[in-house]
């Protein structure tokens, strides 16, 4: 069986550095990307089977790279995620 490939979208260093520990410990093979442009070029040009993805980010948001993603491939899964979440955001 295929180890799922992993995408951690995230700005802030110490967050992917946090999520890759406990994936890694998991078996998962992880990519990293700071900002949605660069989370582009990964996914066109590997396979990725999950994203996790920041909702802000520098440039291209969470948002739009979220519908880029989908765009792209629709059968890749994305986890939005956000330390400055609201309700309306959620939604």
């Amino acid at each position: 069986m295929k180890t799922p490939v992993i995408l951690l979208v995230d700005d802030e260093q110490n967050i992917i550095t946090s999520l890759a520990g406990s994936l890694e410990d998991e078996g998962y093979t992880l990519l990293s990307a700071s900002d949605g442009a660069q989370a582009m070029r990964i996914i066109k040009s590997q396979p990725v089977d999950i994203v996790f993805l920041d909702i802000w980010l520098p440039g291209m948001d969470g948002m739009e790279t979220l519908k880029a993603v989908k765009d792209f491939n629709s059968a890749i899964e994305v986890v939005m995620m956000t330390g400055h979440g609201t309700v309306n955001t959620a939604v």
